[in-house]
């Protein structure tokens, strides 16, 4: 402290060493006063987005993506509003907001992304929970006075009764809130939600989970994060993908319809990450998928040692009737793309499962009827781009002059229980549509491409006609 205090800094430091955080909070409330005390946590934690490196807001974006848009913390920050990609509809709940807590206890969910701050934000300082007192205003003290915010504590319990809690970069040593934990699942002797927390090794042992409903799941290294982050995401496929702003999708869960008004970078993270957690079967129906190509080579020569991967792309030879021209070509111009940019990709494609046949030759991939990597070149008129990775299907059309990521986009779902909904109907319309193109006649497969072609696609050229 810079307030010739010196015994008084050592003793919080001390404290802060031995992570006893309300102890030196509490003994640096009353040792620099109040009026200093709040503008030194405005200084501390009253930043700009301009003071984040954009690269550590990473995990935070991937929170967005778990399939809740209600997001609770402690921390006092805005880093979790820098990252949520609906800015438009954010919202935040202070300590209490006991109309919104009240209205998502009634409809079990919260419809906009919202930042529930339980110990406070930086925009109202001087209600900040950090000291002994703020934590007693807040909790209370059991048989001596109640919490002087009633709703957010009884808003709280019921959320932890009623729903799952994934507890990320909380190491659960903050012993009042974790005694609430424990109180809510004593009193419904463990019959009350399953909650997870994800915890360094350093906190494997420390943290105290007896009685609390919370089962520890370990990691090795921060770095593993994300990845466990991603597999988290694809689950939450299951709930509305809320790392979509909700103005850009309109959702029928019970009819499992998911309508999304664009494909932006947040869309495309579906798929990907759909790709990492692939269970059973993937099938895709595109012009020649070079992103993906580029960016999962690995992850999908991975997943066919377990499930089975099919992809149909167009053949660059594939003529229009009467002279017409190549339709490579003319769908080169109307995406307004690099003329060759197909044929150059659906040539990387049959290098790509050269790679993968020499890794079945060698024996590091035995391929079954329920796994393996197949690529074929259809020859029909592209109408739809389709990716359906186990009971979920993502399908919108080809369309002139319009970028992918402006392309209106379905994501269909067929597991709606006890019943055939209208996403189960529309699934099994567009599967039938890939089978049927898959087992065409006129479809060829990539192994039966030729030298030739290969070298000419790679130079941009092609093998039919070209469009005028």
């Amino acid at each position: 402290m810079g307030e010739g205090k010196s015994d008084d800094a050592n003793l919080v430091t001390s404290l802060v060493r031995k992570n006893k955080l309300v102890e030196a909070a509490t003994n640096a409330d009353q040792y620099l006063g109040r009026v200093q005390w709040l503008e030194f946590l405005k200084e501390t934690f009253d930043r700009t987005c301009d003071h984040a490196d954009p690269a550590t807001l990473g995990l935070l974006y991937q929170v967005w993506t778990l399939g809740s848009n209600l997001v609770m913390t402690t921390n006092y920050d805005r880093s979790l509003q820098w990252a949520c990609p609906d800015q438009a509809d954010f919202r935040v709940w202070d300590i209490e907001a006991q109309a919104e807590q009240l209205s998502a206890i009634r409809n079990g969910r919260v419809s906009r992304p919202t930042v529930w701050h339980l110990h406070g934000q930086i925009d109202n300082v001087s209600n900040l929970v950090l000291t002994s007192s703020d934590y007693a205003g807040l909790y209370g003290n059991p048989g001596k006075t109640p919490s002087k915010y009633k709703a957010a504590i009884d808003s709280l319990k019921t959320l932890l009764k009623s729903h799952k809690f994934l507890f990320l970069g909380f190491s659960l040593k903050d012993e009042v809130f974790l005694r609430q934990v424990v109180a809510v699942n004593k009193t419904y002797k463990g019959a009350a939600a399953q909650h997870y927390a994800f915890l360094p090794p350093r906190d494997a042992d420390s943290a105290n989970l007896d009685d609390s409903g919370i089962q520890a799941l370990h990691y090795d290294d921060h770095s593993d994060l994300p990845d466990l982050l991603s597999s988290l995401a694809v689950e939450a496929l299951r709930s509305p993908p809320v790392n979509v702003p909700v103005s850009r999708y309109i959702v029928d869960k019970r009819e499992g319809l998911y309508l999304f008004g664009g494909r932006g970078d947040a869309f495309f993270k579906l798929y990907d990450d759909a790709l990492r957690a692939i269970d059973r079967q993937l099938d895709i129906f595109s012009l020649k998928l070079g992103r993906f190509r580029r960016e999962h080579e690995g992850t999908l020569i991975q997943a066919a040692t377990h499930a089975k991967i099919r992809i149909a792309l167009l053949d660059p030879r594939f003529p229009l009737p009467d002279g017409q021209g190549n339709l490579a070509s003319i769908r080169e111009k109307e995406e307004k793309a690099q003329e060759g940019a197909i044929r150059r990709d659906v040539a990387e494609w049959v290098d790509l499962f050269a790679r993968y046949r020499q890794k079945v030759a060698a024996g590091e991939i035995t391929e079954g009827q329920e796994n393996g990597l197949d690529i074929r070149l259809y020859n029909i008129l592209p109408t739809v781009n389709l990716f359906a990775v186990d009971q979920s299907l993502f399908v919108g059309p080809y369309l002139l002059n319009v970028e992918d990521r402006d392309t209106p986009t379905f994501l269909l779902r067929s597991e709606a229980p006890g019943r055939t909904s209208m996403g189960d109907t529309m699934f099994n319309v567009y599967k039938r549509h890939f089978d049927a193109v898959w087992n065409d006649a006129e479809t060829r497969d990539i192994a039966d491409v030729s030298d030739n072609e290969v070298s000419a696609w790679k130079a941009g050229r092609s093998f039919g006609p070209v469009a005028s």
